[in-house]
């Protein structure tokens, strides 16, 4: 029979969870939810129209796993169901994170899945984040559409929302979100400023996931996009001859035409 942290412990742990989400501005106003179980059929989670940093023990709700509120004034969140129905998948797991951190938002956003082997750590920890087809916030399509990548994923970007997260213990639902939006500002970097990405192999990929007894060639597999294996030390970041940064031809007719605007506009100025 699973062990669960007491209630007292559980309340104390989502406020923490809550300040870390504002400092590291993970949500904005009164934004993302969190939830710890305490039971077989009992949890705590965060109310809405809260800051998560504004969070203080008393102001958390008691639920059962149907979304029925067992203690507390406040009103719960529309999307606890969405929540509740991660537990329902998957009865390990112990808590969930839903934020809106900037960089995974905007990957929600774009409809990008975040897939590249970049380290042993997100590959383990993370692994790929697929994009969740979109359903509005706190309806029952979103909570039904997460359920199908509960037991293959660890997190999820909800399109045009923000990223869930979950874990098998109470605090791993909060590593797994913090560490998913490092990689993501990682990837970020990579692909689209430093354009230059030397990632692990799929035999390393493999090797990892048979040291760690984790299924890399499973549904979280990140890309490791080539089949060698990656052992070459690093190039000189000084010599290194890196892809120049490129405007596409739409930026350059915009520039052109705000080149334009401006000289049609001096050309009328007294004195000119």
């Amino acid at each position: 029979m699973p062990s669960f942290i007491t209630e007292e412990k559980a309340r104390a742990l989502v406020c923490d969870i809550g300040k870390k989400m504002a400092a590291k501005q993970f949500v904005a106003a009164n934004d993302g939810n969190i939830t710890v179980r305490i039971g077989e059929n009992a949890f705590i989670a965060t109310p809405t129209g809260v800051n998560k940093g504004d969070l203080r023990p008393e102001l958390l709700l008691t639920t059962d796993i149907d979304g029925n509120i067992l203690a507390g004034t406040m009103r719960p969140t529309s999307e606890l169901f969405m929540h509740m129905n991660v537990y329902k998948t998957d009865p390990r797991v112990q808590s969930t994170c839903h934020a809106h951190s900037i960089y995974l938002s905007a990957y929600a956003i774009a409809g990008l899945d975040i897939d590249m082997a970049i380290s042993p750590e997100t590959s383990l920890l993370v692994g790929s984040i697929p994009v969740v087809p979109y359903s509005p916030p706190g309806s029952g399509g979103l909570a039904d559409s997460i359920r199908p990548f509960v037991n293959d994923h660890s997190i999820v970007l909800l399109a045009n929302h923000g990223p869930l997260s979950w874990g098998h213990a109470p605090e791993q639902a909060w590593f797994v979100l913090e560490a998913a939006e490092a990689y993501a500002i990682e990837c970020t970097l990579l692909k689209y400023v430093i354009r230059e990405a030397r990632m692990l192999s799929n035999d390393q990929l493999r090797a990892l996931g048979k040291q760690h007894h984790v299924d890399m060639d499973g549904p979280r597999r990140t890309s490791g996009v080539r089949e060698e294996v990656n052992t070459a030390r690093g190039t000189s970041l000084a010599e290194a001859a890196l892809p120049p940064a490129t405007l596409s031809e739409a930026d350059i007719e915009r520039i052109a035409d705000r080149v334009a605007a401006k000289l049609r506009a001096a050309e009328y100025q007294p004195g000119f």
